[in-house]
């Protein structure tokens, strides 16, 4: 699954499939799971 940290914009891949992780560049709990673009094209239905 790929992350994306609101606080400081660190992009990461990790094996968990959670919503909310924390950073492993700045430490805090601000990275978001990133969606895919299907993922993204199914909300819209």
């Amino acid at each position: 699954m790929k992350y994306a940290c609101k606080n400081c914009n660190f992009r990461f891949e990790k094996d968990v499939d959670v919503e909310v992780m924390k950073c492993p560049y700045c430490n805090r709990y601000e990275a978001f799971r990133e969606r895919s673009a299907e993922e993204l094209l199914e909300e819209e239905d």
